[in-house]
C-alpha cells in the first residue's frame, strides 16, 4: 500500500499522522527534535502484545496468540524468552506485579507478584539499539502490539534487584536504590507524563491515540484499549542499561492472548 505523512509542529512535540486509503489513522506526539518516525495501525499479521519494551533490547513482557506471555531479551544479536503462566492464571482483571531482573553474568529471571516465575539462564551484556521504549505497545515502525488493560507504577533499575527487594515492590513498597527512572502517572503535564527520578518524560499518543486515565490501584492509571492506545519514551542513554537491569511494573488485564 501507498503510506502518506504529515507533520504538524505542537509545542514541544512534532505530531506526526500516517494513513492508508480508508483505513484509520494514529497520530502520535514525539518530543523534538525527532528522527524520523512513521505511526500507523495494526494489522492482522501482528501476532504480539506489548506492554513494555524497547525493540532489540528487552520487552518486559508480550503475550502472544497461544495464550503465552514471556520476557524478551536480547544479547549478541539474539533473543531469548523467559516464559511465565499467563491464559487463565494472571489475566484475570485484577492487580499484578511483574519484575524482569537481568544480569549479564547469569541471565533473565521474570517475577509475578513477588514469586519466581520463570528464568533464562542466556547472558552476556544485552544489545542496544536508538528505538524507542513502547509503552501498551512495540513503539517502533509501525506502532504495533496494542496492549488492552491498564498500567501503573513503572519502574526502571540499572541493577539486578534481589528476591528480596522484588517481594517489597510487590506489596507496594518502595526501593530506590540504583532506581533510574519511574513513572506513577500522578504527574501529567499536557501530553506527557513526568518522570520522577530521572528526565525520561513519557509521550502520549495525541487525539484517540491517547491513553485515559483511570482510578485504580493506588491513584491514577494508564488505561490502554487495545486498539488505538500508545505511550513511549525516547531513546536516552541513561535507559542503555547492558550489564544489569529490573523492569518494575503493575498491570491488570483480561486480554488472554494476542
Amino acid at each position: 500500500p501507498n503510506w502518506t505523512a504529515a507533520t504538524q509542529n505542537l509545542f514541544a512535540t512534532t505530531r506526526q499522522t500516517v494513513s492508508e486509503g480508508n483505513n484509520a489513522t494514529l497520530t502520535v506526539d514525539i518530543p523534538e527534535p525527532a528522527p524520523d518516525f512513521t505511526a500507523r495501525s495494526t494489522a492482522s499479521s501482528y501476532n504480539f502484545i506489548s506492554l513494555f519494551r524497547k525493540s532489540g533490547h528487552i520487552n518486559a513482557l508480550q503475550l502472544d496468540t497461544g495464550g503465552g506471555a514471556s520476557v524478551v531479551h536480547f544479547t549478541g544479536g539474539n533473543f531469548y524468552r523467559t516464559y511465565i503462566p499467563w491464559s487463565g492464571v494472571y489475566d484475570d482483571g485484577n492487580w499484578h506485579h511483574l519484575a524482569a531482573v537481568y544480569d549479564s553474568s547469569s541471565g533473565m529471571t521474570a517475577y509475578v507478584d513477588g514469586s519466581q516465575e520463570g528464568t533464562n539462564y542466556n547472558s552476556g551484556l544485552l544489545d542496544t539499539t536508538n528505538t524507542r521504549w513502547g509503552v501498551g505497545c512495540n513503539l517502533a515502525d509501525p506502532v504495533s502490539e496494542l496492549y488492552d488493560g491498564q498500567l501503573d507504577d513503572i519502574a526502571i533499575y540499572d541493577r539486578a534487584l534481589s528476591d528480596t527487594e522484588v517481594s517489597t515492590l510487590s506489596s507496594g513498597g518502595s526501593v530506590t536504590s540504583g532506581l533510574v527512572s519511574r513513572w506513577d502517572f500522578e504527574d501529567k503535564v499536557y501530553s506527557r507524563y513526568q518522570d520522577t527520578v530521572g528526565g525520561n518524560a513519557m509521550y502520549l499518543g495525541s487525539g484517540s491515540n491517547e491513553p485515559t486515565e483511570a482510578s485504580g490501584r493506588s491513584g491514577t492509571v494508564l488505561d490502554f484499549d487495545g486498539t488505538n492506545h500508545f505511550a513511549g519514551m525516547p531513546d536516552d542513554a541513561s535507559l542503555d542499561l547492558t550489564d544489569q537491569i529490573t523492569i518494575s511494573l503493575f498491570f491488570n488485564t483480561t486480554q488472554s492472548s494476542a
